[in-house]
C-alpha cells in the first residue's frame, strides 16, 4: 500500500509534524511506501528524523508564490 501526507512544511516543530513523522516511520518500518509532499520545504532539513525510505517531494516552494501573481 501506498500512503502519502501533504503538508506545507516539515521544518517546524509543530504537534502536525511530529505526528506525520511517527506515522511514515511507522508505515515504512512495516512494509508499506511512505511519501511527504509539502509546499513550503524549499530544502530545509526535517526538524523531526524521518526514515530514508520515505519520499519527501515539495510541490512548490515560496519562490514559486512569490512569482505568480506577477504573471495574472
Amino acid at each position: 500500500m501506498k500512503i502519502v501526507y501533504c503538508i506545507s512544511a516539515m521544518f517546524k516543530s509543530g504537534g502536525i509534524e511530529r505526528v506525520i513523522a511517527n506515522k511514515v516511520n511507522y508505515h515504512v518500518n512495516h512494509g508499506y511506501e511512505a511519501c511527504i509532499i509539502t509546499t513550503d520545504q524549499a530544502g530545509r532539513p526535517d526538524f523531526f528524523p524521518i526514515d530514508e525510505r520515505v519520499v519527501t517531494h515539495c510541490a512548490f516552494d515560496s519562490i514559486i508564490r512569490l512569482l505568480l501573481p506577477l504573471f495574472k
